[in-house]
């Protein structure tokens, strides 16, 4: 009995013994068959191009196997070469009626702040809206669920980043069954703002940021508001940052711009559209070539409004054709694509590839009809978006057809499952890895490290991949040497702030420092900002030099040699043949600092035998005596001057020079106002650069009797006072549009009136005729609106004898010179005072009939900058 159960137990242990072992071997052979196929063991370069094939969605679920398959996906140099591959998969939102288990709501998952703590909706509540894509391959279409929910439009999408403007109470949801359009603006009594949402879909990334300024929305006008604000999201390579910019109108009507950067995520004011260049925001703002791209209206048009992501300054593009109803903008490529219908069969696409003198060049020409004989000829096909650089989708009603440009083929698109419908609208997107976050790149360590594996794998098949990573270790060092090299202790941005402090003769000498500080004073753009940051002077001529007039040190460091204007103009081959000239009659150039009421009066130590006959932004036009009717545009800080074509001849006393700039298109332009031997009014203007002159329409006759006070630039236009005395009115130019209109006065002006221009605005001073003792400044803000609004007023100016003669840029001051001795007064607004301003060194004040407003700055009317003499 006793054996028999020993044999019994023994049978049982061994037989569990053989189960542990067999156990065992199974564990061991599949660790031997995990082992020859562990992730360590596929080299990063061959990981790296298998990768690139992988859709998106299986991409990211790869980044969990391991953490050298997580690094390599989200490392720079992948990132980047995965999404410029991907192809355009556009959004459009979408109701479900039906409860959705385990949707992503976008609201939900931000983790609300402080001021929105709290929605009044769930993720599967009536009012949110599913993000959907349509995807199309080998000419079949499906539209995807992507899950995700949220309860405000997309309104922009730039390399596969959305931006989303949540809201607290969706006006659709209250008021209306009207579905929501992916353009819907932000704005309503029955809508409350919340926040800006950045995201990617695909990676479920998400950043909130703080809403801009709300534009004005008249009550009960919310489905107008679609006109009265802009979104667009664009990346800037340059600061390698991802842009928010924000156009809308203010309470006056004017279009104004402001930028979010998603580094600093705080809003920051930016110039806007010049007025009127932008009537409509009815269409979302197309990204293209480092700028965002307006068109200003439905149709039609003849240009795009386009904002630099890097510079973040407006430019107007002309279009190579008319814009209308049915064509589009479209990045296709990289590239902005213009494509204009030209007949309900025939489309034409253009391309623009970069800004600036870039022109468009015709790509394509389309015949649709004649491919695709069975499409409707009584409907235009209106383009969608491009699925990449080869292959164009256009729209018609709710079907969609696909143009091959490589086969010049057109086929329809099928739609798998559920089809478009008619008022659905397209956002174009690409899903990849965008981000916002800096990502890391490989360092040359990993990429040794590759090289190692690859020479330890060896074999011809890897010899190109070893060269390619030694040539980009290579690269990498040295972008590091240079980098170390061209370190300065200060960043350009914070030089540049300094300079622009400097006073002009200080920054000019700060040329000579470094190359780094040259290049920085050179720019135009830097240049542009110091005279628009620089008070104005008054600018006057003199028949005799400073050291003969006026006693005591000069003011300033002065140079030892003058610098004659027409010995310059003069070739040395022709000097002995120079024109006959009393040198008595030279003139010498100086302008008079007016700063806490104290007067200096320097020179440029110019001389020359014209008169100066106008000035505008730094520069000053000069009568060329070496040429009869001749002109000679001068900048007398860099010294820069050229001789103009000679005009029409005209007699001094009935004619007028002006000269202004045109920022429309970037020119200066000399204006030459007269009257003819019959005293008919003429006008002929030319364009600086240009050979001739051309004539324009001229003010009617009888407009304009006298030519003696000097026409005012400002808001736009050239303004004239007609006449001596009794002025009810003036005569303007407009500087882009090239024609004459009158603008009457609050008042009628007499003959010690003066209009001015006064920080930006056109203002008229004129005398109260009830109240000897005061003067009254009126302004017109703009040309649209002839609407004087009083400013200002001001008193002790000794009745009648006060001619104002220019206003300040900043601090709300007016320069008047007293008729009887040519004295000059200040009135300072702020201090409601007026005083006499002293000179210094006991210097005497010029005669006031040769008063001259300028401003001294390095501009050059050639656009590539200034250059200094």
């Amino acid at each position: 009995m006793r054996t028999k159960r020993k044999s019994l137990i023994e049978e049982r242990y061994y037989k569990i013994k053989r189960a542990n072992m067999s156990f065992i071997s199974m564990v061991e052979e599949r660790v031997a068959k995990l082992q020859y196929s562990l992730v360590p063991y596929f080299p990063n370069d061959l990981m790296f191009r298998i990768f690139l094939l992988l859709p998106i969605k299986s991409l990211l679920r790869v980044t969990c196997v391991c953490k050298t398959w997580y690094k390599l996906i989200n490392c720079a140099e992948f990132v980047e070469a995965y999404n410029s591959q991907a192809q355009t998969t556009p959004i459009l939102l979408r109701r479900v009626n039906h409860e959705r288990p385990n949707i992503f709501h976008v609201e939900t998952e931000l983790n609300q702040s402080e001021n929105f703590s709290i929605f009044p909706f769930s993720s599967s509540g009536s009012s949110s809206k599913f993000i959907h894509f349509l995807e199309i391959e080998e000419s079949k279409g499906r539209i995807t669920d992507s899950n995700i929910s949220s309860s405000g439009p997309v309104v922009a999408a730039s390399n596969g980043l959305i931006l989303i403007i949540s809201l607290y109470r969706p006006y659709w949801t209250m008021s209306s069954r009207r579905r929501p359009r992916l353009d819907w603006p932000l704005i309503g009594n029955d809508r409350k703002a919340g926040r800006l949402i950045v995201m990617n879909p695909m990676t479920r990334k998400f950043i909130g940021l703080p809403l801009g300024t709300l534009p004005c929305t008249p009550a009960n006008h919310v489905h107008e508001s679609i006109n009265n604000e802009s979104y667009g999201l664009v990346f800037s390579h340059s600061k390698k940052a991802y842009k928010v910019v924000h156009l809308f109108k203010d309470k006056l009507g004017f279009i104004a711009c402001e930028i979010l950067s998603l580094q600093a995520r705080s809003w920051k004011a930016v110039d806007g559209p010049s007025e009127g260049l932008l009537r409509q925001f009815g269409r979302a703002p197309v990204s293209a070539i480092g700028a965002l791209h307006w068109i200003p209206e439905y149709s039609p048009s003849d240009y795009i409004v386009s904002m630099g992501a890097d510079d973040e300054k407006f430019t107007v593009t002309e279009l190579p054709k008319t814009l209308g109803i049915h064509d589009r903008l479209i990045e296709m490529g990289g590239f902005l694509s213009f494509v204009a219908s030209l007949d309900k069969g025939h489309i034409e696409v253009w391309i623009l590839k970069g800004l600036g003198r870039v022109e468009w060049v015709k790509q394509h020409s389309i015949h649709i009809d004649a491919i695709l004989g069975h499409v409707d000829n009584e409907e235009f096909s209106v383009p969608a978006f491009a699925l990449n650089a080869k292959e164009m989708v256009f729209r018609r009603r709710k079907q969609l057809y696909s143009y091959d440009f490589e086969h010049e083929e057109i086929r329809e698109i099928e739609m798998e499952g559920a089809p478009i419908t008619a008022h659905e609208s397209f956002l174009p997107h690409s899903n990849n890895l965008a981000t916002w976050e800096p990502l890391e790149r490989m360092s040359i360590e990993v990429m040794m490290m590759m090289m190692m594996m690859m020479a330890k794998s060896g074999g011809k098949k890897n010899s190109n991949l070893t060269r390619i990573v030694q040539e980009r270790a290579k690269m990498k060092a040295a972008e590091e040497e240079e980098k170390k090299k061209k370190q300065f202790p200060l960043t350009q941005d914070c030089v540049s702030c300094i300079l622009l402090r400097l006073p002009i003769d200080s920054l000019q000498r700060s040329t000579c420092v470094c190359k780094l500080w040259h290049r920085l004073i050179h720019n135009p753009a830097l240049i542009q900002s110091h005279a628009d940051r620089s008070e104005a002077v008054i600018l006057f001529q003199t028949s005799a030099p400073r050291s003969i007039l006026y006693s005591g040190p000069p003011a300033g460091k002065q140079q030892q040699a003058g610098f004659s204007v027409e010995d310059r103009l003069i070739e040395p081959s022709n000097f002995f043949n120079r024109p006959d000239i009393r040198p008595w009659s030279k003139l010498y150039i100086h302008f008079l600092e007016i700063s806490n009421g104290k007067g200096v009066i320097k020179d440029f130590n110019i001389s020359c035998f014209g008169k100066i006959v106008a000035s505008c932004n730094g520069l000053i036009l000069l009568e060329n005596q070496l040429k009869t009717g001749g002109l000679i545009l001068m900048n007398p800080v860099t010294r820069q001057l050229v001789a103009l074509p000679v005009g029409t001849i005209s007699v001094s006393s009935k004619r007028s020079y002006a000269i202004v700039f045109d920022s429309s298109t970037a020119e200066y332009k000399v204006v030459h106002l007269f009257h003819d031997g019959y005293d008919y009014p003429c006008c002929e203007i030319l364009v600086v650069g240009a050979r001739s002159w051309k004539m324009v329409d001229p003010p009617s006759y009888g407009l304009i009797s006298w030519f003696g006070y000097k026409p005012v630039s400002a808001i736009g236009a050239l303004h004239w006072l007609p006449h001596i005395d009794h002025n009810d009115y003036i005569v303007s130019m407009e500087t882009g549009e090239e024609k004459f209109k009158t603008i009457k006065l609050p008042k009628s002006g007499r003959t010690r009136d003066r209009i001015l221009e006064m920080g930006g605005f056109l203002c008229f001073a004129t005398h109260e005729e009830m109240e000897i003792d005061r003067i009254d400044i009126w302004a017109l803000k703009n040309l649209s609106d002839e609407n004087w609004t009083k400013i200002h007023y001001a008193r002790g100016c000794s009745g009648l004898e006060m001619i104002p003669t220019f206003g300040s840029r900043f601090g709300g001051k007016i320069i008047f010179t007293r008729d009887e001795d040519s004295t000059l007064y200040v009135y300072d607004f702020q201090l409601i005072s007026m005083s006499k301003i002293e000179m210094r060194n006991k210097e005497r004040c010029p005669s006031g009939d040769s008063y001259l407003p300028h401003v001294n700055s390095l501009v050059s009317w050639e656009k590539g900058g200034s250059k200094i003499d």
